[in-house]
């Protein structure tokens, strides 16, 4: 895999791992951009694969979320806990 493909790659962990914790709490991308501090169609193209966050909004969304920022980037769904840390 070359360096531009293992960069679509972590975009689109990050968009499903985004769009799968989200789910999990029940949210709608609104809920999410509030907590996050960014507007809904933000959320929305991040989802989508459309829109690559900052470190710094990525962080956010993760605190939001309640999961360590590493957690939105890894492959596999099933390493990502439904419950936010405390």
């Amino acid at each position: 895999m070359d360096r531009m493909e293992q960069r679509r790659q972590i975009a689109r962990n990050f968009a499903s791992r985004v769009k799968a914790l989200r789910q999990a709490r029940g949210w709608n991308q609104v809920e999410l951009a509030g907590k996050a501090g960014v507007h809904r169609n933000f959320i929305n193209r991040i989802e989508k694969g459309t829109q690559i966050p900052s470190i710094l909004i990525a962080h956010d969304m993760a605190t939001a979320l309640g999961v360590e920022l590493g957690e939105l980037l890894t492959p596999d769904l099933f390493t990502t806990r439904a419950e936010p840390t405390e």
